[in-house]
């Protein structure tokens, strides 16, 4: 029986992200694991001046765009569950956060590597304090 049950792929939506996303769904469906796409939306916040927004940074319907472009990644077997999420924030920090709080058991970054994310929440750290599980996957 497999170890791995949530696989996160944060996606930046590039050309090599696409690459990346085919890999993650391709480890859910031998795995049997959940699959979760992210995005991570950069913080900017609204122009502020004597305290009076002048200008939202963001524009209307920006983040409806985002979730369309977002469930336009769909896995080729209907049986990988597949779960999406729009987060802002920062990237690394924020995609580190949402994989402790879905217990993710491997990051399948939008460059192709991938990283097995063990729950005491250390990236590839093994018992013997050496970095393990850090693997790029050829294009």
């Amino acid at each position: 029986m497999s170890s791995i049950y949530t696989i996160l792929h944060p996606t930046d939506m590039s050309d090599c992200a696409r690459y990346a996303f085919r890999l993650a769904g391709m480890l859910a469906r031998e795995q049997g694991a959940r699959l979760v796409i992210l995005h991570v939306n950069p913080t900017m916040g609204p122009m502020v001046a004597c305290r009076e927004v002048l200008a939202e940074l963001e524009p209307d319907g920006s983040r409806e765009k985002l979730l369309e472009l977002l469930h336009r990644l769909q896995v080729a077997d209907p049986k990988v569950r597949v779960e999406y999420r729009l987060v802002d924030g920062e990237g690394v920090p924020e995609i580190l956060e949402q994989a402790a709080e879905i217990k993710a058991d491997l990051i399948v970054a939008p460059n192709g590597t991938v990283v097995h994310y063990p729950q005491n929440g250390v990236p590839g750290d093994g018992d013997d304090g050496q970095v393990h599980g850090f693997r790029q996957f050829p294009h």
